[in-house]
């Protein structure tokens, strides 16, 4: 029964062990409001982007994805975020589109971007026959999540391996008197 014990606290330190690490640095984030705007001759709209995570004072470049166009550049605060409001280009497509912020990451100071999506409108009282493009959606720049995160369940299974163990043990004792 001891064994038993053992082994069952060993399991749970493993399980435990095998949780992930928590990341030594805050992820770079990035978020557009609003996410569905609307587009009509020179009235394109306008997108608000809230950023951050970037080296702070440094320039991080906003860029509206699908015909690349720079929408702006922006200087960082002193704690790396940056909160700016652009208008959309003349002749923006109606569809899917992409915006990114680029900029040196804080700690490191590489280069490196955030994406979010927003979708563009065009109001039926702006579509004529010329105005009529296809639209095409393209795939999000964040890479897949792969693996998987099996600590909780070996803790939770070991937990339980422990929580017999004892009731066996004490069912024993019970018996033995």
């Amino acid at each position: 029964m001891k064994k038993l014990l053992f082994l069952a606290v060993t399991a749970v330190v493993f399980g435990l062990a095998t949780l992930p690490a928590s990341a030594q640095y805050n992820p770079m984030f990035i978020t557009v409001s609003p996410t569905a705007v609307e587009s009509c001759g020179t009235d394109t709209g306008t997108i608000t982007v809230n950023a951050g995570y970037f080296e702070p004072g440094s320039t991080v470049t906003v860029t509206l994805q699908s015909d690349p166009v720079v929408l702006g550049t922006v200087a960082a605060s002193g704690t790396g975020t940056i909160n700016a409001t652009f208008n959309l280009p003349v002749g923006v497509t109606a569809g899917a589109h992409t915006v990114i912020a680029s900029g040196p990451r804080l700690d490191t100071g590489v280069v490196d971007s955030v994406s979010a999506a927003i979708t563009v409108t065009i109001p039926s009282a702006c579509i004529s026959p010329s105005t009529l493009t296809p639209t095409t959606q393209s795939g999000g720049g964040s890479l897949p999540v792969t693996g998987s995160d099996n600590g909780v369940f070996v803790a939770v299974g070991a937990g339980l391996l422990v929580a017999g163990g004892l009731l066996v043990m004490a069912s024993r004792k019970r018996n033995a008197r």
